[in-house]
């Protein structure tokens, strides 16, 4: 099945197990926005705002979204599998700005901004970044239940501003012992001091990451 929604959708949208193009649109106001499943999922000049749940959630094997804005909700963009996103602007969302559970793939030139935590991150891997800036959310990356030995990358990219954490690892330890950790060399912290740490760069004076985070070395000035 296939559905396609131009100009100026609302309330709420609930596409079970269907391929998805959302173009030209304004979904909003609803319990939640767009929700979908299926093989493909292709958003593209559209904007999703003001829904008390979910903003835009895809469930789909393959997620491409470009040029959209998505704000005001209770969470913004929940995407997995293979995922490809670009020139997004994500703000002002309740819970998280961009949830991305599992998968590989690509984001470019987001803004991500103003959100409880601006990437929330499960079990992904392999992602590729170019023009990311993620600044004023509680939390700026918080990456949960990533695999062990495999190391999530998250580089040459801007992070700073955030109240809690610029980056969090909250995968497990043993022992005190980091058994995966998060790759964020060459990144803007807000400092040419690069982030703080509570023991490794205690005299940084950027956006603060935590244990299992590999943060050297870091830009001197914006990516």
């Amino acid at each position: 099945m296939h559905k396609s929604y131009a100009s100026n959708s609302a309330d709420y949208n609930v596409l079970a197990d269907a391929n998805v193009t959302v173009t030209n649109s304004t979904i909003f106001g609803g319990g939640s926005g767009l929700r979908a499943t299926g093989d493909t999922g292709l958003v593209s000049n559209s904007t999703f705002r003001d829904n008390g749940g979910g903003g835009l959630s895809l469930g789909t094997s393959n997620a491409s979204i470009s040029d959209s804005n998505i704000y005001n909700n209770g969470s913004g963009l929940t995407t997995g599998g293979t995922v490809s996103l670009s020139n997004l602007n994500i703000y002002n969302n309740v819970l998280n700005g961009l949830t991305i559970g599992g998968g590989t793939g690509s984001l470019s030139n987001l803004t991500i901004n103003s959100n409880g935590v601006g990437i929330s991150v499960v079990g992904v891997v392999g992602l590729n970044l170019s023009g990311i800036t993620v600044r004023n959310n509680g939390f700026g990356i918080y990456v949960l239940g990533a695999v062990p030995l495999q190391e999530p990358s998250f580089e040459n990219i801007n992070i700073y501003d955030n109240v809690t954490y610029g980056l969090f690892n909250d995968t497990p330890q043993y022992e005190g012992i980091c058994l995966t950790y998060v790759s964020a060399i060459n990144n803007w912290w807000g400092s040419v001091t690069g982030p703080n740490h509570w023991k490794t760069n205690w005299t940084g004076t950027g956006n603060p990451v935590s244990d299992c985070v590999i943060y050297t070395p870091w830009s001197f000035s914006p990516n």
